[in-house]
């Protein structure tokens, strides 16, 4: 988690893209900790279906 809330968007079309074929971001903005964020195969079960 960040301790600011960024105020750009900062998940590019590249990372969307990315996570929809079930990759692995890594967020490092704090300096301190890491974030691991991966879609969960129910979800991405979920987007498929929706014709996301």
């Amino acid at each position: 988690m960040l301790s600011t809330f960024p105020k750009e968007p900062n998940v590019t079309l590249d990372n969307l893209k990315f996570l929809l074929d079930g990759g692995i971001l890594v967020d490092l903005s704090d300096g301190e900790y890491i974030h691991p964020f991966q879609l969960s195969p129910d979800a991405l079960n979920y987007i498929q279906h929706k014709g996301i």
